[in-house]
């Protein structure tokens, strides 16, 4: 009587892990996507209007044109200014002679030696202590030309807290995407590996 064949067995075992290869690829691009958020996030508050400069109004305004005589940069604050300094620089950068004056709690004008001559565009550096003892230092730009209008008392949009959170919220979003795909690969990996295990079972004969 014939031997009986011994019913073909499988050896099973814990799933394989993803090879090397794959997880590398995978930190690779977890690192070099967040490195490129923090990079945009850095980018997007290092302009100087970015963040918050605390201004409400100003005279010249940011970004304005203006002409006539200029003597004075007007800066009107959001709170109870305690402390200020400040200047103004000419389109080669130097700074131009002037003297601080904090007129109000809340006004401070940087009183210029002489009136604006050179056309081109101006900056307004401006520290300020508040008087919960918070110290703010900001900058901006504007341009004199000749025969622009003379500057107007301009307001200023509060940014505070306005650069960042569209950021974050693509931050966040980003990070979720490079999860899911990560997930997906490491998933597609092990399956990957648990069929190369199947296809070289042994038998029992």
């Amino acid at each position: 009587m014939g031997s009986r064949r011994a019913p073909r067995g499988r050896v099973t075992g814990p799933s394989a892990p993803p090879r090397p290869g794959a997880v590398s690829a995978i930190v690779t691009a977890i690192v070099t996507a967040t490195a490129l958020l923090v990079g945009a996030t850095l980018a997007g508050s290092a302009t100087p209007v970015a963040a918050h400069s605390g201004l409400a109004a100003a005279s010249p305004g940011p970004g304005s044109v203006v002409g006539g005589e200029i003597t004075e940069a007007r800066l009107l604050y959001e709170s109870i200014v305690v402390e200020a300094r400040g200047s103004v620089s000419d389109p080669s950068g130097a700074e131009l002679g002037s003297e601080v004056e904090l007129v109000s709690e809340v006004e401070v004008r940087i009183v210029l030696d002489e009136a604006l001559t050179v056309p081109g565009e101006h900056a307004v550096r401006h520290t300020v202590r508040s008087a919960d003892g918070d110290v703010v230092e900001a900058a901006y730009l504007f341009t004199y030309e000749p025969g622009a209008p003379p500057p107007l008392l301009e307001f200023v949009d509060s940014d505070d807290g306005a650069w960042w959170w569209p950021t974050v919220v693509v931050a966040a979003v980003g990070v979720a995407v490079i999860g899911v795909l990560a997930a997906r690969l490491i998933a597609a990996t092990r399956r990957r590996a648990a069929g190369d295990v199947r296809d070289g079972d042994p038998t029992v004969s």
